[in-house]
């Protein structure tokens, strides 16, 4: 990038610039400093439903054995829960994990799919979102990466029959995550008709500017970690395509 010289003291010039480039200024002739003009940030827009839709995983993105379904996950009752003592924090995270909406229900645009692994009978609640308050979203990432401070360790009664659990929340890596981005380990013990069984989810959210993705991951078998981070690193790379204007490879859905 060029700059324009400082011309000498007694001489003036006017010199036409673009937006583009960077301007040069005098100083009374005893040198020069050269400012760079100011660069107006850029902001991304809000998906559109379809860009949503677009942004999508699909089940070939996730290997065999998964495959989509249409079925709610078979675990979800054990997170109708009420928190012991009454904490706010762990009393929202556990309604969240429940209905899915980690970074909240304030969307102007969303799409989801569900995939079913059959050799753990594990779900993943997969949604690509465009958030209508950019500020409030990553306020909720930020909230969620107090969690594992706050929300380390509590107990609550679940289910119909209001049974006690203990549920630990703990963060994991995605170190292939495109964006701002935060994942947790919840594990929820008790007992499930007489017997103990212990719920492991994987949760993750990642914002990019006004748009995100997030999904949760596991069962009662436990969440197998390379699902999750294949979900996260490929879903985030689609993200940032659809946002760029780019068409990445098609993901149909086999129940769309």
């Amino acid at each position: 990038m060029r700059h324009a010289a400082c011309v000498s003291r007694g001489v003036g010039a006017v010199l036409a610039v673009t937006a583009l480039t960077a301007t040069a200024a005098c100083s009374g002739g005893s040198g020069a400093s050269v400012v760079a003009a100011p660069t107006a940030p850029t902001t991304a827009a809000p998906l559109t439903d379809d860009q949503a839709d677009t942004a999508l995983i699909g089940a070939s993105d996730l290997g065999s054995p998964w495959e989509q379904t249409d079925e709610d996950a078979a675990h979800d009752g054990l997170l109708e829960g009420t928190v012991d003592g009454g904490s706010k924090d762990c009393q929202q995270f556990l309604d969240r994990l429940e209905d899915g909406d980690l970074l909240g229900d304030k969307t102007s645009a969303d799409a989801s799919r569900v995939f079913y692994n059959n050799a753990n009978e594990s779900y993943l609640d997969y949604e690509v979102a465009a958030y209508k308050d950019q500020a409030d979203a990553k306020k909720e990432l930020d909230w969620l990466k107090t969690l594992p401070q706050i929300c380390d360790q509590f107990t609550a009664k679940v289910g119909s029959d209001k049974t006690d659990a203990t549920v630990q929340v703990v963060e994991f890596g995605l170190p292939d995550a495109a964006g701002d981005h935060i994942g947790l380990n919840t594990t929820l013990t008790t007992q499930v008709e007489g017997e103990d069984a212990t719920l492991t989810l994987d949760s993750v959210a990642v914002l990019n500017g006004p748009n995100g993705i997030t999904f949760t991951n596991g069962g009662l078998q436990g969440a197998e970690r390379d699902a999750t981070e294949q979900a996260a690193q490929l879903g985030s790379e689609r993200l940032q395509q659809v946002m760029e204007g780019k068409s990445p490879a098609e993901t149909p859905g086999e129940l769309d």
